[in-house]
């Protein structure tokens, strides 16, 4: 019997509390394998191992911004295809940066919003494994 695969996300936040907390979120759900990283000058290293099939950016952290990484992250062949969810505490206007350019969806994504509204979003972002 094949086991299905779980679909790999990986948070990039230097609030190591919201890594755990979205990945307890989307674990429990049994679709999602999280992994998060807290800095984010080692996060595309952590990518390139990873292999994310979708990724939660903060857009303010120290160090790399979010945009920049985001940028850095559409540059690699086998990441520019994965969508990337803007995780924000700060209000921002207007579409992110690069969202018209890549082939993979670019959204903005508030801080408190609810778990449900999380666990929603990355379904519609995400199709169902295959396996």
């Amino acid at each position: 019997m094949l086991q299905r695969l779980k679909t790999r996300i990986l948070v990039i936040d230097d609030d190591p509390a919201v890594g755990v907390y979205l990945m307890r979120l989307l674990e429990e759900t049994g679709r999602y394998s999280v992994e998060a990283e807290a800095d984010s000058l080692i996060a595309m290293a952590t990518a390139r191992v990873f292999h994310p099939d979708l990724l939660f950016v903060d857009v303010f952290m120290p160090g790399r911004g979010g945009f920049e990484l985001a940028e850095e992250l559409r540059a690699e062949p086998r990441l520019r295809h994965c969508p990337i969810i803007f995780f924000t505490g700060k209000p921002i206007v207007g579409p992110p940066p690069g969202a018209s350019e890549g082939a993979a969806p670019m959204v903005y994504l508030a801080k408190g919003v609810s778990g449900d509204e999380i666990v929603e979003l990355v379904a519609r972002l995400l199709p169902e494994p295959q396996g």
